[in-house]
């Protein structure tokens, strides 16, 4: 899994001034995004748990990594 590609403060219901500068930094925005997707292959990966770790698809193994505060070991 990929790190997601977040682009914060768009709004709507903006000032016509406004609204065409966020429209400038959207575009801009967008041709980074293009220009990392390049590169995707260099991108940090977010790891998670594979089937193998868990007991009955539940459980997660003793001894198995943890990767989330949502997937635990059973105390």
């Amino acid at each position: 899994m990929l790190e997601p590609y977040l682009i914060h403060g768009v709004r709507g219901g903006l000032a016509p001034e406004a609204g065409r500068k966020q429209q400038k930094y959207l575009e801009q925005r967008t041709l980074d995004y293009q220009a990392r997707l390049t590169r995707w292959a260099q991108w940090p990966s977010i790891p998670f748990n594979q089937e193998q770790d868990f007991i009955d698809g539940q459980s997660l193994r003793p001894g198995a990594p943890t990767y989330s505060p949502f997937v635990r070991h059973i105390p």
